[in-house]
Order: structure tokens, then C-alpha cells, then sequence
């Protein structure tokens, strides 16, 4: 946003140098009128340095209304990932991995979802999905959380026997 400004500025500027500029020339040609026996070749010169500018000026104040109107929709922009942006909040996963959350206050008939945090940062809503075995990702960014999905999958480690082998168990619970 800040980009969309200065170039605002820049086009002002430049324009309020070309109306300087026009209003110079036609001073000038007012000058060169009021004169006894004025120089027709030199009115017109500088009467044709007037409209120039001014024409100029007119393309600069356009470029400053488009450069404006981009600035208004960013605004717009910023202001609706703001209001929606209340509806979540920073949360840490059962397994340490940090996501934006859906306030459940906040659902309004939605499922619980979560949010990639860097993308959030960046402004833009971008909804984790299951890429893995407890694990969500960003389709976007490609961030990857690591988050239970419910199921008790987790690693279990059994001791069979008298033996001091331990295996990783089937985490869908299937020991066969």
C-alpha cells in the first residue's frame, strides 16, 4: 500500500510542475497580448507551450486518479481480511505446530478449520488441509503444522516377550 501512495505523490507533484509551468506560459501570452505591436509568432508559440502542459497535466491527473482508486480498492482490501481476521485466533496444536483458528463463536454454521499463520501475516486466508499422517498443510506457501487428526495413531511402542526389542506398533491399531 505504502508503494501505491508515494507513486501517488509522485504523479501530484509532476502535475502541479506542469500547471506551474501552464500557468507561466500563459502569463506570458497575457504579457505579449497587452504589448502595443504584439509578436503573433510568439503568442502563438507560446500559447501552443500552454496547451501542451496543460494536456500533460490532464494525463498526470488521470495517472493520479487510477494511482488513487488502486490505493482505495488495497484499502478496501485491508479492511475485509481485517474484519474477517477477527474471527480467528493464534493457536498452539496439540502437537506444537501454531495455526489461526476458528473462534467458535465466530462459525456461523462453518466447520472448524485452521488457517496457515504465514499467509495470515501476509493477509491472505488460506486454509490448511490434511497433506499427511498428522500433519496439515498450506497449499499456497506450502507450510506444513503438524496437528492430531483424532485418531489415537499415534507412535506406541510395545515390549513383547522378555525380549528388550521394542517395535513401532501398527498406529491404526491393526497388530497383526
Amino acid at each position: 500500500m505504502l508503494s501505491f501512495i508515494k507513486e501517488a505523490l509522485t504523479i501530484g507533484e509532476g502535475a502541479t510542475g506542469l500547471l506551474t509551468g501552464s500557468t507561466s506560459a500563459i502569463k506570458g501570452v497575457m504579457d505579449l497580448v497587452r504589448k502595443p505591436n504584439p509578436d503573433l509568432s510568439e503568442i502563438k508559440a507560446l500559447a501552443a507551450e500552454a496547451i501542451d502542459k496543460l494536456l500533460e497535466a490532464k494525463t498526470a491527473q488521470m495517472a493520479m486518479q487510477d494511482a488513487l482508486l488502486k490505493l482505495q480498492d488495497e484499502q478496501k482490501k485491508r479492511d475485509r481480511f481485517q474484519a474477517e481476521a477477527q474471527r480467528y485466533v493464534l493457536t498452539k496444536t496439540d502437537m506444537g505446530g501454531f495455526v489461526y483458528a476458528l473462534r467458535p463463536d465466530q462459525a456461523r454454521g462453518e466447520q472448524e478449520h485452521y488457517l496457515c499463520t504465514s499467509c495470515f501475516e501476509a493477509e491472505v486466508k488460506s486454509m490448511l488441509q490434511p497433506v499427511n499422517f498428522n500433519t496439515l498443510g498450506c497449499t499456497r506457501c506450502g507450510e506444513k503444522v503438524f496437528k492430531s487428526d483424532g485418531r489415537d495413531n499415534g507412535a506406541r511402542v510395545a515390549r513383547r516377550g522378555l525380549s528388550t526389542r521394542y517395535d513401532i506398533l501398527n498406529p491404526y491399531g491393526d497388530d497383526d
